[in-house]
């Protein structure tokens, strides 16, 4: 049975029904042909590792961002939230190679990208929690769990023929998240943290001096999916991210029995 939340008359005004709040930053070289250029994404890695800080909850919503990515109404939370666990995701392409271009080369594949990502970057970033700017919990990424996702798998096929086919074309699959996919994996605040209706809350991600001077020196992309299409070529643009979210309970009005 959902949680009550009751009135010192002892009238119901709110039970408390799951919820989660979630939102994402993201890097892809699609950026610019999208028709929403969601706030606090970027084109490259190049612009990514030249930021200091990314803003979780409170520069983004549904309306400039799109429900895969966000699920807020508003930046304020338009209902009391009772938070019981905490997540961040790093994502990236399950296809570990992808084509990149240079400046003096042809295209060539680049596999290291997503593994660095999803396994290594984590250790590298801090976090702080925040609401109405007090901070409510900080530490390093990778001590916070995705709860989501594929984990712990790869594939690897090196040239199997000398001519330039397909088949003799090396290819890399890879898989990994932040911990076991499971719903128990996040984090989990020994007692509920309560935030109030119309708080103002943000998660603040910072990486480290040495990951941005990496990311932005040294990773060219992201790089691009290669597909086949009607026996024609055709590159797509990938995407990397980091997904935060909070699970709990928000607290409404009991359904059938709304008032002004």
């Amino acid at each position: 049975m959902p949680e009550e939340n009751v009135t010192p008359s002892g009238v119901n005004s709110r039970i408390g029904e799951s919820f989660s709040l979630f939102d994402t930053v993201a890097i892809t070289t699609a950026l610019e042909d999208l028709s929403i250029s969601p706030p606090g994404w970027f084109g490259s890695f190049a612009a990514f590792g030249a930021a200091t800080d990314h803003h979780f909850f409170d520069i983004r919503n549904k309306a400039n961002c799109q429900l895969p990515y966000n699920n807020q109404d508003s930046f304020d939370l338009s209902f009391g939230f009772r938070v019981r666990k905490f997540a961040i995701q790093f994502f990236a392409p399950m296809v570990a190679n992808q084509y990149l271009s240079g400046a003096m080369q042809a295209d060539w594949m680049e596999d290291k990208h997503t593994p660095m990502w999803m396994s290594e970057a984590p250790n590298h970033c801090g976090f702080e929690l925040q609401v109405n700017q007090d901070v409510r919990l900080k530490g390093n990424c990778a001590m916070i769990n995705s709860g989501v996702g594929p984990v712990g798998g790869g594939w690897g096929q090196f040239g199997l023929s000398t001519g330039a086919t397909e088949i003799g074309s090396p290819v890399a699959l890879s898989s990994g998240s932040q911990g076991t996919p499971d719903l128990d994996g996040p984090w989990c605040f020994p007692d509920t943290l309560d935030i109030p209706r119309r708080a103002n809350v943000a998660v603040i991600i910072t990486p480290s001096e040495w990951l941005r001077r990496m990311i932005a020196d040294v990773w060219t992309g992201p790089g691009r999916y290669q597909l086949r299409v009607d026996e024609t070529k055709t590159n797509k643009p990938t995407m990397f991210g980091i997904r935060v979210s909070l699970h709990g309970e928000r607290l409404v009005q009991p359904r059938g029995q709304y008032s002004a």
